[in-house]
């Protein structure tokens, strides 16, 4: 039984900082239009680019039927768990 209930701002600090350790701003790279039925989605796909992305994990049905852009693996979220759990 909770005796004490946690603060959002209690939880919230620690996860922002570890977050932000992790984040890297990048400019989306100029790219052809890669995704035709949703181009919004290639503001994604040109992101992933400049930050070298390996994956992009989505549940997109656009950007999963593009299945790769160049090197970049486009995955479902499931996907990219097998994949992390198989290196």
């Amino acid at each position: 039984m909770l005796t004490e209930i946690t603060s959002p701002a209690r939880v919230c600090a620690p996860a922002r900082t570890i977050y932000l350790e992790l984040v890297e701003l990048v400019v989306a790279a100029d790219i052809v239009p890669a995704v035709t039925a949703d181009p919004d989605d290639d503001t994604l796909v040109a992101t992933a680019l400049s930050a070298d992305a390996q994956m992009i994990v989505s549940g997109d049905a656009h950007l999963l039927n593009l299945k790769h852009y160049q090197d970049i693996a486009i995955v479902t979220p499931a996907e990219c768990l097998l994949r992390l759990c198989a290196q």
